[in-house]
C-alpha cells in the first residue's frame, strides 16, 4: 500500500497565504479597474466580507492550533487555556466552541485541577453534551476526577457513562467510536486501579500497545503505571515508568510534582 502524502503545516500556511495574497489583489485590481461606482462598491464590499471573514478564521484556527500543540506536545496545559480564551474572545460565529469545550476538560485533568473541572463539566449545556466528543471527554474526564478524589459510587456512574459511549450508532445512521480520544485498554486499567485492584490494574496496563500515542497520551499512560506498579510493589517499574512519565509530560510542571511524590504502597 502506497503511503498518503501528508502536507506540512507550514507549507499549508504557506499556501493559504498566496491564495489571500491572490484573492486581495483581485479585489482591489476588480475595483479599480471598474467601469462605474456601483461595480466598485460590490467589490470593495466582497473584498472587506470575505477577506475579513477568512482571515478572522485563520487566526482563530491558528491559535487553536498552538494551543492543541501546547496541551498535546508540549505539555504546557496552562498555555493551551491562555490560548483557548483568546480564541473564545474571537470565535464571533461559535465555530470552534465545542473544540473549546474539549480542550478545557483535557487541559484540567492534565493539570489536576478538578475543582474547576467539576464546575466546567457542570456548566455544560444539555445541548453541548448531546455533542459525541464532547460527551464523552466529559464522561472520561469524571471518571479521572471522581478516581482522583476516591468516589467511587460516582466513579463507577461516570465509566458506566463512558463505556455506553465507546460505541454507538447517530440519529442519522453514523457508527461512532470513542477510541479517537482514548485507549480504552488505559480506561480500564484506570477503572481497576480506582476499584483498588492493583494486579488487575497490572495486568490490563501492561498489555496497553503505545506506539501511535502522542505525548499527552504516553504521559497519562505512563504515569498510571508507575502509580499501579507503587500500588503492588513493584519498585524498578514505579522508577521505569515515573521517568517515562515525566519525559513526556514536557512543561507540565503539575504533573512532575506529582510523579516525584509518588510513594511505594
Amino acid at each position: 500500500m502506497k503511503k498518503r502524502y501528508q502536507i506540512s503545516y507550514q507549507l499549508k500556511v504557506i499556501l493559504n497565504v498566496v491564495v489571500y495574497v491572490v484573492f486581495f489583489a483581485y479585489i482591489v485590481y476588480s475595483a479599480v479597474t471598474a467601469a462605474d461606482t456601483g461595480t466598485r462598491l460590490v467589490f470593495i464590499v466582497v473584498g472587506v466580507f470575505f477577506g475579513g471573514g477568512a482571515l478572522l478564521y485563520e487566526y482563530l484556527r491558528f491559535n487553536f492550533d498552538q494551543a492543541t500543540k501546547n496541551l498535546v506536545f508540549m505539555g504546557d496545559p496552562q498555555k493551551a487555556l491562555n490560548l483557548a480564551d483568546r480564541v473564545k474572545k474571537a470565535d464571533l460565529l461559535k465555530t470552534f466552541d465545542s473544540s473549546l469545550d474539549i480542550m478545557r476538560m483535557l487541559a484540567y485533568v492534565d493539570l489536576r485541577d478538578y475543582d474547576r473541572l467539576k464546575t466546567y463539566i457542570e456548566g455544560l449545556s444539555y445541548e453541548k453534551l448531546r455533542n459525541y466528543d464532547v460527551a464523552i471527554v466529559a464522561r472520561h474526564s469524571q471518571m479521572i476526577m471522581y478516581g482522583e478524589l476516591g468516589d467511587g459510587e460516582k466513579m463507577e456512574t461516570a465509566h458506566k457513562q463512558l463505556t455506553g459511549l465507546r460505541s454507538r450508532t447517530s440519529s442519522k445512521g453514523k457508527h461512532m467510536k470513542g477510541a479517537y480520544f482514548y485507549n480504552w485498554d488505559v480506561v480500564a486499567a484506570a477503572c481497576s486501579f480506582y476499584r483498588g485492584s492493583g494486579m488487575e490494574a497490572w495486568n490490563r496496563i501492561s498489555k496497553v500497545d503505545v506506539r501511535n500515542m502522542n505525548k499527552r497520551e504516553l504521559m497519562h499512560c505512563y504515569a498510571l503505571q508507575a502509580r499501579i506498579a507503587a500500588k503492588i510493589g513493584r519498585s524498578g517499574d514505579m522508577e521505569e515508568y515515573r521517568e517515562r512519565a515525566k519525559k513526556a509530560a514536557g512543561k507540565n510542571e503539575v504533573m512532575t510534582a506529582f510523579l516525584d511524590s509518588l510513594q511505594m504502597g
